[in-house]
């Protein structure tokens, strides 16, 4: 999907910088509600448990997941959902620390920008931990906020050009 440079400007002009975020924002404001789910659904995910977040997923052909892994892109529901899948059964004992940057929707139309940090247990028993810059893309689908798009990366450093 395509977004012009006048959807772009009309998604980027409201930024929400530094909401504070409770379960009393449910009844506020949808999209908030919706990304309070998706906290939750992603601590799941980092207990190996990736069914409560891949319900947040649109399931369409123009999905697309950048993992934090790293990798191929993950495009459409069949591959994003195996990666999923994948990524999760690396974490046990999850827990995070969500740094919401600035968010955003639209009619149809979200963002969201944040940053996170990760502890967790590797499936060899292995205490880990992993930052993250994230930027996730939203789309109302039948009345139900879908996650369209995800870019995690852990290139929290600036490193010189080379």
């Amino acid at each position: 999907m395509k977004l012009s440079a006048g959807l772009v400007r009309s998604l980027l002009m409201p930024l929400a910088v530094g909401a504070a975020l409770t379960a009393d924002s449910r009844s506020l404001d949808p999209f908030v509600a919706f990304l309070n789910d998706a906290d939750r659904a992603q601590l799941e995910f980092q207990q190996g448990r990736p069914d409560p977040y891949k319900a947040l997923w649109s399931q369409s052909s123009d999905v697309t997941l950048i993992g934090g892994f790293g990798g191929e892109i993950a495009q459409g529901w069949d591959q994003v959902s195996k990666r999923l899948d994948w990524a999760s059964s690396n974490f046990r004992n999850g827990r995070n620390e969500i740094g919401r940057l600035a968010f955003a929707s639209n009619g149809n139309l979200g963002y969201l920008i944040q940053t996170e940090r990760l502890v967790f247990t590797t499936p060899q028993n292995q205490a880990a931990e992993r930052s993250y810059r994230v930027t996730m893309l939203f789309r109302r689908e039948q009345g139900a906020w879908r996650i369209i798009h995800r870019h995690a990366d852990a290139q929290t450093v600036k490193d010189q050009p080379r």
